[in-house]
């Protein structure tokens, strides 16, 4: 972020800053639905149609107008002229003669003696001049899509807009400073660190390629480099890019190209789309267009770790779907040793890509430890082998949710600096439990659990948190209350981590086109955000709040608070204490006698009054000034009141100002939320009163000679 001229003009920031806040229209999250008499989004906010009616029923079957202008500018005269919406009218035989819908444009006009039609149609769309009729008539929808993501690019955004980013970026084009990250990456000790021997965290965001189409995820609802830009956006660092077996072993379908691809699978209106957006890579042969998303990434100074997700390329996971473990039909370990060999050497020396996934998933009927050592251990050899400078990533059994065996019996390997263990965590690991069992202690028995099967990896080895995630609408509340309880283990762990999942929509995901991804971080159309409170909840996640080089801060307690991913701040000594972003925390101190003081002073943390706001003293011995952990999940702060009665530190919902309240939904109670009350201490020696500098640089080792900075 540093590397950048200062002769900055700052107008249009604050111009952008004036759209965020006047823009009047929000996007509507796709698809629509009805609600009595209105359109609604899938948020149920009612949708306006506002529409213009475009021609393409006429004898020549195809929109009028573009042999004088270029299809996407007229989309764009579309929404500047205030339409957010097209009737696209079309006749019944384009559905139904298929030697109609066979014929080209140029065919079509040409048969009626338009030949002026002709010229300007080449001259202005040359790429759509040949496509058959009906392929064309998809083309004008993609072309809608991207107008709408126009639209919402162009201010129309949702108003509940946190400003501070803005002027934090202001302030970073003037003194940005960041320092390089010098890759390959190694480990030491829990660590994932750079050449230097400075913590790099990854942060990542899961990006689907493992399906049947055999091709990145979105890319015909947007050009390539406008999605790799989004995550770097969104705050991630690196992509956990997945790939099924059978693209690096069987070499009749890593020939396939794209069009063939998704045109094999019936999926005209994605080929269309992918035309339209990324017309360079729709006739590349799928392993070339999996490097090229690879490439993209790394020249958006995106980080990637390639993850063997399945071998049979679909929807995964299944215990009897034949690629559950070693000896399935479709998981031959000598042929997946042979995939692994190649995709290493295939990406020995690019850059950007900083570690590979063995295997996702282990699970089925024939998993056990002696073949997974056997099995696991040669992987990692041979990937070793082909390319030292990636980072081996093993995972465990029974869904990646058990490397409990490791515990007595450690991986035997020739090599060191570059393993790393990874695990998975979803709401629906432990079935409903969430729901039918009290919060606090479905957490402490669900952590306590995650630490015997596999936390207990960081006392030597980082351990990669590689799934996890959550329904984005906010319904589900199953996975509203495993997510509270994973924001306050991820915090405490500091765990390197990949968001399940970047996909907004996939082209075809068992057997249903178009499916809308609900845990994708976005929408549909692949436009924006689903969800923009969810990202700002995990940016607090996304920079490290510990390990080698971190900062010059001597360790010190920062107060998290899951539900909203802030931490406890103070304006001012007479100010109350709010919640804020974890970059302006206070550096805290917990003595043995579990009071609170801010280092460098004498001031502590003091309850009041029930119902009161939590206030700084100085008199740190009585019992007002003591903070136990309680409940199972050992996330409540409890101390006494003046009036001797027992309180719960918790959050004003109206204010963000911290209050003291009665302790609730400590037991038994499954239907009470104790989210609010739930604080976290965690450890850190991050700089305190200012963002911390930006980090994770890619240098230019690349074979393309590509330099980036994350």
């Amino acid at each position: 972020m540093g590397r950048l001229h200062l002769s900055i003009d700052l107008r249009p920031l604050l111009f952008l800053a004036f759209l965020l806040i006047a823009g009047s229209s929000r996007a509507a999250a796709l698809p629509l639905s009805t609600s009595s008499r209105w359109v609604v989004d899938e948020g149920g906010r009612r949708v306006k149609l506002s529409c213009v009616n475009w021609v393409a029923h006429l004898e020549g079957v195809v929109a009028e107008g573009l042999s004088k202008q270029p299809l996407d500018d007229i989309s764009k005269q579309i929404g500047d002229m205030g339409f957010n919406c097209v009737r696209l009218t079309w006749p019944l035989f384009l559905a139904t003669n298929d030697s109609l819908a066979a014929l080209t444009v140029r065919q079509s006009l040409k048969g009626l003696g338009l030949i002026e039609a002709v010229s300007g149609f080449q001259a202005n769309n040359p790429t759509l001049i040949d496509l058959p009729l009906l392929y064309l008539f998809y083309s004008d929808i993609v072309l809608h899509i991207i107008f709408l993501c126009y639209l919402a690019n162009m201010g129309r955004l949702h108003l509940s807009i946190d400003l501070r980013p803005l002027l934090f970026l202001a302030f970073l084009l003037i003194a940005g400073s960041s320092r390089a990250a010098a890759l390959p990456l190694s480990t030491s000790s829990r660590w994932v660190v750079d050449e230097g021997g400075r913590r790099v965290k990854l942060s990542c965001v899961n990006w689907v390629a493992h399906l049947e189409g055999v091709v990145a995820e979105g890319l015909s609802k947007q050009p390539l480099d406008d999605i790799s830009k989004q995550i770097g956006d969104m705050g991630f660092n690196c992509v956990r890019l997945t790939w099924p077996l059978f693209l690096a072993t069987n070499d009749s379908l890593a020939a396939l190209t794209v069009r063939q691809s998704l045109k094999g699978l019936g999926l005209i209106e994605a080929v269309s789309g992918f035309q339209a957006n990324n017309p360079t890579l729709i006739d590349l042969p799928l392993i070339q267009a999996y490097q090229a998303v690879v490439k993209n990434l790394g020249e958006n100074n995106i980080m990637v770790i390639l993850d063997n997700h399945i071998s049979k390329p679909g929807w995964c996971c299944s215990s009897f779907d034949g690629n559950g473990f070693f000896g399935d039909t479709y998981f031959n370990p000598d042929i997946w040793v042979k995939g692994l060999t190649k995709m290493a050497t295939l990406f020995n020396g690019v850059a950007n890509v900083v570690g590979m996934s063995l295997r996702n998933e282990l699970r089925g009927s024939r998993q056990n430890t002696n073949d997974w050592y056997r099995y696991m251990q040669r992987g990692a050899e041979v990937v070793h082998a082909a390319n030292p400078d990636v980072l081996v990533i093993l995972s465990g059994l029974s869904y990646d949710k058990d490397l409990s065996f490791l515990r007595t019996r450690p991986v035997n390997l020739s090599f060191t600096g570059k393993l790393v263990f990874e695990v998975h965590w979803y709401g629906f690991s432990d079935g409903r439990a969430w729901l039918d069992g009290n919060p606090n202690q479905v957490c402490g028995r669900v952590t306590d659990n995650i630490m015997r099967m596999s936390g207990f990896l960081l006392e030597k080895w980082p351990l990669f948190m590689s799934e996890f995630g959550i329904d984005q609408r906010g319904t589900n509340a199953n996975d509203n209350r495993y997510f509270n309880c994973f924001m306050g283990l991820a915090a405490e762990l500091d765990l390197d981590w990949a968001l399940w999942t970047l996909v907004g929509s996939y082209y075809l995901r068992e057997g249903v086109v178009g499916l809308n991804e609900y845990y994708g971080a976005l929408n549909w159309n692949w436009c924006e955000a689903r969800n923009s409170s969810f990202l700002q909840r995990i940016s607090a996640l996304q920079s490290p709040f510990q390990g080698p080089g971190i900062s010059d801060s001597n360790m010190h307690k920062i107060i998290f608070h899951p539900m909203t991913g802030q931490c406890v701040v103070r304006k001012s000594l007479l100010d109350p204490l709010t919640l804020g972003p974890c970059t302006y925390s206070e550096a805290w101190h917990y003595s043995p006698a579990k009071a609170l003081t801010i280092k460098g002073t004498y001031f502590c943390l003091q309850a009041q009054e029930l119902g009161k706001p939590a206030k700084l003293g100085i008199i740190c011995a009585d019992s007002n000034s003591r903070w136990d952990p309680i409940s199972d999940s050992k996330m409540h702060l409890s101390s006494k009141a003046e009036d001797g009665s027992s309180v719960c530190l918790d959050v004003d919902p109206d204010t963000n100002i911290l209050v003291t309240n009665e302790c609730k939904c400590l037991s038994r109670d499954k239907w009470c939320d104790p989210a609010s009350q739930w604080f976290k201490l965690v450890d850190s020696t991050r700089s305190l009163g200012g963002p911390e500098d930006s980090y994770n640089v890619l240098d230019s080792r690349s074979t393309d000679g590509a330099s980036a900075v994350i």
